[in-house]
C-alpha cells in the first residue's frame, strides 16, 4: 500500500501551430502495422572477446534509420560510431578504441523504423564484452505519475555513474531504457556500482533535459546495480500556463483527434462551421487528463470539413481546419473508411460481484436495440438495461445487481448496436462468473501521518505491483475499512 499527496500536473506535448487566426489544414491517419523484427546479428548478440568494429543486424523487412546520432545510445558514454542502413539490414561501425575487459551496451532507442509505414522498433539492445565476462546485473523501475500514482509509459529512465543534480541537463546517461504501458522498465547488462537515476518524458528525444515542458522524475539516492526490489520513480509534469493545439487530424469523417501541450477546457473551443452545431457532449477527453480529446460528429455526405476556433488562456485565437483523408461518400448511411463498432472493455471471467459492469464502445452510439441485448443469469434471460455514463454516449453501464457465485452471459446480437458513424457491431458475447464474498478479506487501517495535510491516495497492490484497489482519502478519515 502507498500513500501519496496529490500534485497537480500536466502531460506535455509540444508541436508547432500558427496562431492569430491562421488556418491550418491538418489531415491524415496512421496504419497499425507491426514494427521490424531483428532476425540475425553478426557478430552474435551477447558475444564475449569481441574484437571487430562492425556490427550487422538483419531484419524481416526493409528498414531505415531515423536520427541515429540522437537515438542510439552506447555505453560506456563517449564511444563513437557510424550507422548506415542497407536494405533489410543496418550496419553500425565503432570508430573509437574499445576498452579492454569492458561490457558495451548499444540501445537503438527509436532509431529503427520500417521503410514503408515508419513503424518504430523500440529499444533494440545489442551488447558485447571485450573480455571473457559480460556484465549481467540488472535493476528494475516503475514510473508513476506523482499526482495519480498511475503508471506512465514511454518515459526514459536514465542512469548516470556520477552524482550531481545537473546531469540530465548536460550529460548523456550511462544506461537508459523506456517504460512500458505498465510504467515498468528493467535495465540489464549493468556493471557493479551505484548510479544516479532520472526519468524524462522528452520532446526531442536526445536524452537531454533541454526543454522547459519536458516532464521529469528522479530518485533522491543513488541505486546499486542489481537491486532486487523494483524502484518507484515519481514523475512530475509541469503545468503549461497557455496551452495550444499540438495536433488536429480527422482519421475518418466524424472523428477529430486533438492533442494539446497542456490541460484545456471545453469552453475554449468554438465550431466555426455553420453547417454543424457544436455539441460539448461530443467533445470527449480521453484518459484522466484534459490534454487529449476527440470531437465526434455525425457527418453528412460530401460535407465533412470542420473549422474550429480555439481561444487560448491568454487570449490568442487559433483556427484549425480539418477534413478526412478519404472524403465521406455515405453509402448505406455508413461513413467511408469507418470501422465496425467494437467493445473495448475486457470483462474478466471471474467478475467481482459488488462492482458495476461498465461497457466502453469504440465510438459514441447512435442507437441501441435494447429488446435484443440480453443478460442471462444461470440460464434465465432478461433484456439488459444499458444506461449512458455521460453525454458522449460512448460509455455505458449495466443497470443490474449481480448475485454471488452465479454464471452470467451478456449477449449483443448482430446489428443491435449502431455507432454515430453509421456502422454496426457484430454479434458479441461475454461469459463470466461472479465471485463470492468468502474469497475476500477485510483490512481495517488506522492511519496516522501528522506531517501531511489534505488528501492522499491509498493503493492495494499485488506481488507484481499491479493496483488491485484504489481509494482517495482525507487525513481526517483516520479509520478506513
Amino acid at each position: 500500500m502507498r500513500k501519496e499527496t496529490p500534485y497537480i500536473l500536466s502531460l506535455v506535448f509540444v508541436l508547432a501551430l500558427q496562431s492569430c487566426a491562421n488556418e491550418l489544414p491538418l489531415t491524415g491517419g496512421e496504419k497499425d502495422v507491426d514494427p521490424p523484427v531483428a532476425e540475425k546479428f553478426d557478430p552474435p548478440n551477447q558475444s564475449t572477446r569481441f574484437a571487430t568494429k562492425k556490427i550487422t543486424i538483419e531484419f524481416n523487412e526493409f528498414v531505415k534509420l531515423k536520427d541515429p546520432a540522437k537515438q542510439i545510445l552506447v555505453s560506456p558514454p563517449g564511444t563513437q560510431f557510424q550507422a548506415a542502413e542497407k536494405g533489410k539490414s543496418i550496419e553500425l561501425t565503432i570508430t573509437s578504441t574499445l576498452k579492454q575487459n569492458s561490457t558495451y551496451v548499444i540501445n537503438f532507442g527509436d532509431a529503427i523504423v520500417d521503410n514503408n509505414e515508419g513503424n518504430v522498433l523500440h529499444n533494440l539492445i545489442y551488447t558485447f564484452s571485450t573480455g571473457d565476462i559480460l556484465d549481467s546485473l540488472s535493476t528494475s523501475f516503475k514510473v508513476l505519475d506523482a499526482f495519480t500514482l498511475k503508471p506512465v509509459a514511454n518515459v526514459k529512465v536514465m542512469l548516470y555513474d556520477q552524482d550531481t543534480d545537473s546531469l540530465p541537463l548536460t550529460e548523456l546517461p550511462y544506461y537508459a531504457g523506456t517504460s512500458n504501458a505498465e510504467g515498468k522498465i528493467t535495465i540489464g547488462y549493468m556493471k557493479p556500482g551505484s548510479f544516479k537515476v532520472f526519468a524524462l518524458l522528452e520532446e526531442n528525444k536526445n536524452y537531454i533535459y533541454d526543454k522547459p515542458n519536458e516532464g521529469i522524475g528522479f530518485l533522491d539516492q543513488p541505486v546499486n546495480a542489481g537491486d532486487s526490489v523494483p524502484l518507484r520513480i515519481l514523475f512530475f509534469r509541469e503545468e503549461v500556463a497557455n496551452p495550444k493545439i499540438a495536433v488536429a487530424r480527422m482519421p475518418v469523417a466524424g472523428m477529430v483527434h486533438f492533442k494539446f501541450n497542456g490541460n484545456i477546457e471545453k469552453n475554449q473551443f468554438t465550431l466555426l462551421s455553420k453547417n454543424y452545431p457544436f455539441d460539448t457532449n461530443q467533445f470527449e477527453f480521453m484518459g484522466n487528463r484534459r490534454d487529449t480529446a476527440v470531437y465526434w460528429f455525425k457527418p453528412r455526405v460530401g460535407d465533412d470539413t470542420l473549422r474550429f476556433m480555439f481561444t487560448r488562456k491568454l487570449g490568442e485565437k487559433d483556427t484549425v481546419k480539418v477534413y478526412p483523408k478519404i472524403i465521406n461518400q455515405g453509402k448505406n448511411n455508413q461513413v467511408t473508411g469507418a470501422e465496425a463498432v467494437k467493445i473495448k472493455t475486457v470483462i474478466p471471467a471471474d467478475f467481482d460481484f459488488y462492482k458495476r459492469l461498465e461497457i466502453e464502445f469504440s465510438v459514441p452510439l447512435d442507437s441501441l436495440n435494447r429488446d435484443t441485448i440480453l443478460i442471462t443469469e444461470e440460464g434465465k434471460s432478461i433484456p439488459a438495461l444499458l444506461k449512458p455514463m455521460d453525454g458522449a454516449r460512448r460509455k455505458y453501464y449495466l443497470d443490474y445487481s449481480f448475485k454471488q457465485s452465479k454464471n452470467y452471459v451478456l449477449y449483443f446480437p448482430k446489428r443491435s448496436v449502431k455507432g454515430i458513424l453509421g456502422t454496426y457491431m457484430d454479434s458479441t458475447l461475454f461469459n463470466f462468473k461472479t465471485s463470492n464474498e468468502k474469497a475476500y478479506k477485510v483490512i481495517s487501517l488506522n492511519i496516522k501521518h501528522p506531517s501531511l495535510t489534505g488528501g492522499a491516495i491509498l493503493e492495494l497492490l499485488d506481488a507484481q505491483d499491479n493496483v488491485l484497489q484504489e481509494k482517495k482519502i482525507n487525513w481526517a478519515d483516520t479509520n478506513l475499512v
